[in-house]
């Protein structure tokens, strides 16, 4: 995570196989989050994933 103390991001995990939110670096402009299952975006569309390891 970031080295900023001033810097957080709430989150809930939902399973216990639900991996943290990071930052892969103090320079990141966001924060990175993973998601649960495999599933293809096709352009132009939506879709709901859900985060976790």
């Amino acid at each position: 995570m970031s080295d900023h103390p001033d810097e957080f991001f709430l989150y809930h995990k939902m399973t216990d196989l639900a991996k943290s939110p990071k930052k892969s670096s103090n320079e990141a402009a966001g924060w990175d989050i993973y998601a649960a299952e495999t599933h293809e975006i096709l352009p132009h569309s939506r879709a709901v994933l859900h985060a976790a390891d």
